[in-house]
């Protein structure tokens, strides 16, 4: 073999151990930064305790097992400020399941439904709109634990001016391909912010 043969198959060598080095690089990344979004999640050791004096208004996202009895067990402990119900489908009635979980008539005249999100993105718009337009400046947030990451990034992105305070709901579905799935949302939610910043274009909702 020429000595030109010889240094083109060591290039081609060298380039694809470089490329097998880079994507196991960057494979090992993935998966630690995984492993910390999931140790960084909330847990019910550190969920904030809330008291009914402590803000002035209350949104939960549907989707999720339990949300809509957390947002029951907090009106029924006192709270007389507005709640809004976003992403809901157009075929729920959510003042029934309401009724069903105990509330009174003068309780659900508190609760808004909003029927127009149907992502999260879509969710913090309604969030932020309403919160406006209502003059509120402490949110109480109630999603699922796994789901607050990436709603809390849009929300102090997109509204600085309001103090949104996260409070998980926990399941015992969420499973690992759950879990990585919000993960990746997550990744490229942060990658789409930046990407906006650094252009100075409107940031997505």
């Amino acid at each position: 073999m020429s000595l030109y043969l010889q240094q083109k198959l060591l290039a081609k060598k060298l380039l694809a151990a470089s490329i097998f080095i880079i994507l196991g690089a960057a494979s090992i990344a993935f998966l630690a930064g995984f492993l910390v979004f999931v140790n960084k999640l909330p847990t019910e050791n550190n969920t904030p305790v809330l008291s009914k004096t402590d803000f002035d208004g209350v949104i939960t996202y549907t989707g999720g097992q339990y949300r809509l009895g957390t947002t029951s067990l907090i009106i029924k402990d006192g709270f007389k400020g507005p709640v809004l119900i976003t992403g809901v489908y157009p075929d729920s009635d959510i003042k029934t399941i309401f009724r069903k979980l105990g509330l009174t008539e003068q309780q659900l005249r508190q609760i808004n439904v909003d029927y127009n999100a149907i992502s999260t993105a879509g969710n913090v718009e309604q969030t932020i709109n309403w919160a406006k337009s209502n003059n509120l400046n402490k949110v109480v947030i109630i999603t699922s634990y796994y789901h607050v990451p990436r709603t809390q990034l849009l929300l102090n992105k997109l509204a600085k001016d309001i103090d949104f305070i996260s409070y998980p709901v926990f399941s015992n579905n969420a499973s690992f391909k759950l879990l990585f799935k919000e993960y990746v949302k997550f990744l490229l939610l942060r990658f789409n912010l930046i990407i906006q910043l650094s252009t100075k274009s409107q940031l997505p909702y």
